[in-house]
Parts: structure tokens; sequence; C-alpha cells
């Protein structure tokens, strides 16, 4: 049987790394200007581009990394949704022709509501999302088992302002059946800020998924190159035995 599956990073639509230091005279403006840069990156526009390519490789399986879920509202408890990119990007498949679903869900950091300079508050939720072609007769694409969860390596952010939260990352998987065969889709997006955690990241998942009953397909952003033999990539390459399909289909 084959399966053709994809992994794409959407960009979450701005820096937030500046908003981390934040002061109490200085967080309004920060949250500004990171509100203005997710309105300049127009990920509404871009998501057409994103579904051009879903439609054009016609994959069964997508993993998706920061879907992010922008919502604005008066006071924290009048926050709507502005820019939820799960749902935008599923409306611009549709208009294609294209119906695909979500079938399971990490949902990672989310921010406290931030005050914004132009009135109001913001916040911000970090997901990775697993969505499969809709429609599809179960003898032809069947999904089972959704699974999720958050990894407990961590960076924390001391920052009182923001409640003393940590960098949350974590992983969703789904098993596929295709024709009669089976295999695990496992979406994840390991710490980009801190070899030592995105390693022990990488330990956490190789246990998850070595007792797997079924072959493993691994998607995500990783931020981890062949070079690095002691970190995410030589863990899940070495200790769990993954083959890199990049370098199974382009070389090395």
């Amino acid at each position: 049987r084959q399966a053709t599956v994809m992994t794409y990073n959407l960009y979450l639509g701005a820096n937030l790394q500046p908003l981390f230091a934040a002061t109490p005279a200085t967080v309004a403006g920060l949250a500004q200007d990171v509100w203005d840069h997710v309105e300049q990156v127009d990920f509404p526009l871009r998501a057409q581009a994103i579904a051009r390519q879903i439609d054009e490789f016609d994959p069964g399986v997508i993993g998706l990394q920061e879907v992010a879920l922008w919502e604005r509202g008066a006071s924290p408890a009048a926050l709507a949704p502005v820019y939820d990119f799960q749902q935008i990007l599923l409306d611009a498949l549709a208009a294609r022709g294209e119906r695909y679903r979500a079938v399971s869900t990490s949902r990672n950091f989310q921010s406290p509501p931030v005050p914004l300079a132009s009135g109001g508050v913001a916040r911000f939720t970090d997901r990775d999302v697993i969505i499969v072609r809709d429609g599809e007769p179960a003898s032809v694409l069947k999904v089972s088992n959704p699974r999720a969860a958050l990894f407990t390596a961590r960076i924390p952010l001391p920052n009182p302002l923001l409640g003393s939260l940590e960098i949350v990352r974590g992983w969703a998987s789904v098993d596929v059946k295709v024709r009669g065969k089976s295999f695990r889709f496992v979406n994840t997006h390991l710490e980009a800020f801190s070899p030592q955690v995105r390693a022990l990241q990488a330990i956490e998942l190789a246990a998850i998924l070595a007792p797997s009953p079924v072959p493993v397909v691994l998607v995500g952003d990783l931020n981890s190159v062949p070079t690095d033999v002691g970190g995410a990539y030589g863990i899940l390459t070495g200790a769990l035995g993954l083959a890199d399909a990049w370098v199974a289909v382009h070389g090395a």
C-alpha cells in the first residue's frame, strides 16, 4: 500500500520573544507590535497558497505545526477568535474542493490575556494538529485511536507578568489504515530554543513510540539536523530506529 503524507509549519505569525521580557511599562506596546505583525503576515492569504500545495500533492494525512489561535476582546472574559489558523486553512481547502478534518490536536503553549496599546486584550494559543482527507470510504482511508500529550521537559518563563508560565510543547498521533494496512502517524514540534530540553523531549517521544504495534511515521518541526547525533535527530534515528525519509528520497 502507498500512502502520501505531508508536514507543514504554518508559522504562528509573529516573534513572541520580546514579549517574554516585558515590563508593566512596555507590555502593551510590545503586545501591540505582535498583534500588528500577525495582521501584516495575512494568514488567510497565505492559507490559500498552502491549500494549493496540499491540493497539488493530495496527501491523505497532514501534520501541521504552529496552528495558531489568536483571540481578542475588550476584557479577558470577552475574548473571541480573530484568526483561527486551523479553520482558516480548512476553509481554504474546502474552497478548492478538498475536504479535510482535524482528528488529533496537541494544545501547547497558551499566553495569558495581554493588554494591547490600542485597547482591549489578546491571547495566543499554539497547537499542533493532524488533519485527514474527509469523505473517503473506510475501506480506503480510516483513522482511529487519536492521542495527544504534552512533554514534561519544558523551558520556564520566569516573567511574573506572564504568570511564570512554561513553553509547553507536545505531540499528537492517530492510527491510519490504508486499504487494510495500518501505520501510526505522529506529529510534533520539538523545542527550538534549548538543545537540552529538545533532546529530553525526543527521549520522551522515543519511549512513547517504541511500543507501537504498527509502523510509525513521524513528522513535525524537529529543530534538529543529521549532524545532531547526540540530540533529537540521533535519538529518533538511532535509539528509536526511524529512517530519515528526506535522505531516502533526496540523498544526504
